[in-house]
């Protein structure tokens, strides 16, 4: 996470390689084998903030982005089945109430909510 962050500050890394590693980091965060742990997940929206707030990225990509968390395979297996799922709502809520009381990006916590409900179901 803290990696990620030093890279979304640098000017030089663009809108291709940002969605690849927004990409990269989705990918980590619906795995089965174990759980994040010492605020990885809140260590990791801080590279996602960085990267939001440099404004290359479009809101759709983001949208799209966010929404594809509902679409993870939970799996029957204890823990396997636990720790997918404690990982993607343990992200999705620090996304929601990182950009909460962010009036020009508030479309990303009404999204962040709406995914964390339809999980919930799951």
């Amino acid at each position: 996470a803290d990696l990620f962050n030093q890279i979304m500050r640098n000017k030089q890394i663009k809108e291709k390689e940002i969605k690849k590693m927004f990409n990269m980091i989705q990918k980590r965060f619906m795995i089965h084998e174990y759980q994040f742990i010492h605020d990885e997940d809140e260590r990791m929206v801080t590279a996602l903030e960085k990267a939001i707030r440099r404004d290359v990225l479009s809101k759709e990509f983001i949208i799209d982005w966010i929404t594809q968390y509902k679409n993870y395979e939970k799996g029957t297996k204890y823990p396997d089945a636990y720790h997918i799922t404690f990982n993607i709502k343990r992200l999705l809520r620090s996304i929601y109430f990182r950009f909460l009381s962010d009036i020009d990006y508030n479309y990303i916590s009404k999204v962040t909510l709406e995914i964390l409900k339809e999980n919930e179901k799951k």
